[in-house]
């Protein structure tokens, strides 16, 4: 009878061992990170009244670059979303008598909820908030010659991806759009110069909160993926465009270009707390 429950067990220990062996090589996820990146050089048409009434347009160059990875490996339901753009512009006014040098940068992060109505098709909607600061300097010998754009809102995201199945690959589209809907703007007084502002301490009408009577606009990304031997190319056409008014002034700003990158999978591993499968390897072992 001994001899039976050691057998019994011993049959236990090792079917054990047996199923966390095969959970560890099969069974057990792991959440890759998505990483897109894309370079561009789109067209810009900006009115910034406290600079000057007239419209400025030009070109610049762009550079963005969003991940997106899953909360958890074992659920595909909610990802966590980051997103940057990087803008540098020369605009000319209609007159041809001025320009403005422009730069910005805008991060953003939230989380996309993942429905699936059907195979090779998701929908998703989530939220992103975001921050940005441009600056804007202007040739003409005048006493205000630049301008700071500052603001932070909280955007509605909408977006989908569908997959082209075809013999040799699977391609993807993709469209992403988001719209403020609330957040904070800095924008000065006519005439009111930055030496009052700061070294003055003088913010009054500085600070604005943001909503959808006094700020529209969008952000849409298109994109199309082909997978090729050794990366994944992007193709897409990125439009940017914003409204918004203070102090009896209008402000617009309008980016549009077609890119091209690459995007690819990622794991990261870091401490030592949690180390890395034995099948992921890297130079530091």
């Amino acid at each position: 009878m001994k001899f039976i429950k050691i057998s019994i067990y011993i049959y236990c220990v090792s079917l054990a061992t047996i199923t966390l062996r095969a959970q560890n090589k099969d069974t057990i996820k792991y959440a890759l990170k998505s990483v897109t990146s894309n370079f561009s050089i789109p067209t810009i048409a900006s009115v910034d009244p406290y600079l000057s009434p007239l419209m400025y347009r030009g070109i610049g160059i762009q550079y963005n670059r969003t991940t997106d990875k899953y909360l958890k490996p074992d659920r595909n339901q909610v990802s966590f979303h980051t997103r940057g753009y990087a803008l540098a512009g020369f605009l000319e006014n209609s007159n041809g008598n001025a320009f403005n040098t422009y730069v910005s940068y805008n991060y953003g992060w939230g989380y996309l909820y993942h429905y699936r109505p059907y195979s090779n098709f998701q929908l998703l909607i989530g939220g992103v908030w975001d921050y940005e600061f441009g600056y804007k300097n202007n040739s003409r010998n005048v006493n205000n010659i630049f301008n700071v754009d500052l603001s932070s809102n909280i955007n509605l995201a909408i977006g989908l991806k569908y997959n082209i199945i075809t013999p040799r690959r699977i391609m993807r589209v993709s469209l992403t759009f988001e719209t403020p809907i609330f957040g904070y703007m800095f924008v000065p007084l006519g005439g009111a110069s930055y030496y009052e502002i700061l070294l003055m301490g003088d913010f009054s009408n500085t600070s604005h909160f943001s909503h959808l009577l006094n700020r529209q606009g969008y952000r849409q990304n298109f994109g199309f993926e082909i997978p090729l031997k050794y990366m994944t190319w992007r193709l897409g056409l990125n439009t940017y465009s914003v409204i918004y008014k203070a102090n009896d002034m209008v402000f617009s700003n309008k980016i549009s270009g077609i890119s091209i990158g690459a995007s690819f999978d990622i794991a990261t591993f870091t401490g030592r707390v949690k180390t890395p499968p034995n099948h992921f390897i890297n130079s530091n072992n």
